[in-house]
């Protein structure tokens, strides 16, 4: 159960930090992204405005001072004739091979609704802006190399993908040891739980069994008390019997707490454990005139606790026959359902608020407090808390439906 309960919270923790830090890494990503594209287009800008093409000498002139003379390291510009006559700023900034390829595109750029964009040959990143001479049928095209830029943008989304791994393991890693700091008070605080009401019922036994002991020898010597103080020793036989009912239920669900942690690993046949609660409960049932139906699909197999199984149906079926009326029916069913055991138990009678439903495993809850169907002692409202810590030792889920006045259904579903 603890175990469940710390996971659960380290990977609600994980996820949250976990968000919030990948959120962070992708903010600071992609600030970097953005004011990185925004040098690229305002470089590839500044060296548009800072060179034209002079026909009459047939060579890129400065307009103006030239403040973006380190660009040149970076870029180039390109005149391309209709004749496939070019000038260039500097011919042997690129590659013969990747020259030529980029003066075979300038023509299928110019075509392109945007007069700017960006392209990829052999390897190099570039940025581009083209403006085509209808009248002459030229190009003048201005070429920004980014490929460095690019590197530092590839490596920098190599880094932070490290730092976002090593920092969601350690987000992992922090949120398990908080989860487990935090659960540690309270599996502490349970723990002690299960002791006290242990110790409390063992030592509850002692006094009980005196008190029976020395009931048992006043009943031997009933005729020597007068008949108007007999009903006292009566009374207290049959609150010591309450007592003593209320302690054993007490420690089996101690029992049942403590077993929960205890792994299982063997496979028991849920088909006749569940036929074998059915004909013992028959007697049961016969006796406050109500019919036990059994729908029990063979050989159906779980991993569990032979004892604990039998006595979880063994508790639904008697809280089934307590609240059902006389003439009614109770229902045990085994059977697969999406290959998972299904265990059912279904009675018709009064039924259950909707609002009492989640309150049903509660210790000590009742639905009708004053409830006592025949002869049958009266509930201390533990049955269902021990069934309910059983299913949870098991592994599976129980799921009820009532509906008031008609029935109400018990379905166990245990893992395949």
């Amino acid at each position: 159960m603890f175990n469940k309960l710390r996971m659960n919270m380290a990977v609600r923790n994980s996820v949250m930090l976990g968000t919030a830090f990948i959120i962070i890494l992708m903010f600071i990503y992609l600030a970097n992204l953005f004011k990185t594209n925004d040098t690229i287009s305002k470089n590839l800008a500044n060296i548009a405005q800072s060179r034209s093409y002079n026909p009459a000498y047939g060579t890129f002139s400065i307009v103006g001072e030239d403040p973006y003379r380190e660009l040149n390291k970076h870029s180039i510009s390109v005149f391309l004739q209709r004749d496939g006559k070019y000038i260039v700023t500097n011919s042997e900034f690129y590659d013969k091979e990747t020259f030529s390829e980029l003066l075979r595109a300038i023509p299928d750029l110019a075509k392109k609704e945007e007069p700017t964009g960006r392209i990829k040959i052999n390897g190099n990143y570039m940025a581009y802006s083209v403006n085509y001479d209808k009248y002459d049928g030229s190009y003048t095209t201005n070429i920004y190399d980014y490929t460095q830029e690019n590197r530092v943008l590839v490596s920098f989304a190599i880094t932070i993908f490290v730092l976002g791994t090593i920092g969601l393991i350690g987000i992992v890693f922090i949120s398990y040891k908080m989860a487990e700091r935090s659960i540690e008070p309270v599996e502490n605080s349970f723990h002690k739980q299960i002791e006290l009401v242990g110790n409390a019922g063992h030592e509850l036994k002692t006094p009980l069994t005196i008190i029976s002991t020395n009931l048992s020898i006043l009943n031997e010597n009933i005729t020597d008390i007068p008949k108007e103080n007999r009903k006292w020793i009566e009374s207290i036989g049959a609150q010591v019997t309450r007592l003593n009912n209320l302690v054993a239920e007490m420690l089996e669900l101690a029992k049942m707490d403590e077993m929960r942690a205890v792994p299982i690993k063997t496979q028991i046949s849920l088909s006749d454990i569940a036929q074998r609660v059915a004909l013992e409960t028959e007697v049961l049932a016969y006796e406050n005139n109500i019919k036990i139906e059994s729908y029990i699909t063979p050989d159906i197999k779980i991993m569990g606790i032979e004892l604990n199984i039998e006595k979880l149906i063994y508790i639904l079926v008697d809280n089934a026959i307590k609240y059902t009326n006389k003439g009614g029916t109770v229902t045990l069913s085994v059977s697969l359902e999406k290959k998972r055991p299904v265990l059912r138990v279904i009675n018709t009678g009064q039924g259950i608020a909707k609002e009492d439903i989640d309150k049903l495993f509660d210790r000590f809850f009742r639905v009708d407090k004053s409830h006592t169907s025949g002869n049958q002692k009266k509930s201390f409202g533990l049955g269902l808390a021990i069934a309910k810590s059983i299913i949870d030792g098991h592994q599976a889920s129980v799921c009820v439906d009532s509906e008031v006045g008609k029935f109400t259904e018990f379905a166990v579903t245990f893992r395949a």
